[in-house]
């Protein structure tokens, strides 16, 4: 894997921890469906969590990104998954043990794609896949949907093929944080 797409998927991590909201911890479906006291109670037990949990000082959350860029550019795979379900998982795990970052500060239900040209994550189990980064010269892919007549009875139109590369619709830009 490229050093540079490593340390921009590795920095973006390094800026979520210990940040939590129903948002991007995957509980705003549980507040728009009407189970708020869930959603509560849950973001209640995760601030407790991080509230015992050691520090995340700027050294750790930087030995953090570090160990994090050095295990992903040193992956043999040609596309490296990040993710956090209720902890974190794989290379995140093994970075936050290596730096003593503990699992609590990680915000839930995050995933992340990194490959050689452009790395693309969403934060929260609803949330939109948005581009973190991308390579000069990288071109977003086609996904083939074509323009969709009004007349037509369908007014959705068909889904498109590619849809973790598209922030919300086919309008295309350049990187989000």
């Amino acid at each position: 894997m490229d050093r540079i797409a490593a340390e921009a998927a590795a920095a973006w991590w390094g800026e979520r921890i210990g940040f939590i909201s129903p948002e991007t911890d995957g509980l705003q479906p549980a507040l728009d469906g009407g189970r708020a006291f869930v959603a509560v109670m849950e973001l209640g037990l995760r601030a407790r969590a991080i509230e015992t949990a050691p520090p995340a000082y700027s050294r750790t959350i930087a030995m953090f990104t570090e160990e994090l860029a050095r295990l992903i550019s040193e992956s043999t795979q040609s596309k490296v998954k990040l993710a956090v379900d209720y902890q974190p998982e794989g290379l995140l795990a093994e970075a936050a043990d290596a730096s003593g970052i503990d699992a609590a500060r990680f915000p839930r239900k995050h995933r992340m794609m990194a490959w050689s040209d452009h790395v693309i994550a969403k934060a929260g189990y609803s949330a939109p896949w948005l581009l973190v980064w991308l390579a000069p010269g990288w071109q977003h892919p086609a996904c083939g949907v074509q323009d969709w007549p009004e007349s037509s009875a369908d007014p959705v139109g068909p889904e498109c093929g590619l849809p973790q590369w598209h922030q919300g619709g086919h309008d295309w830009a350049a990187p989000r944080p």
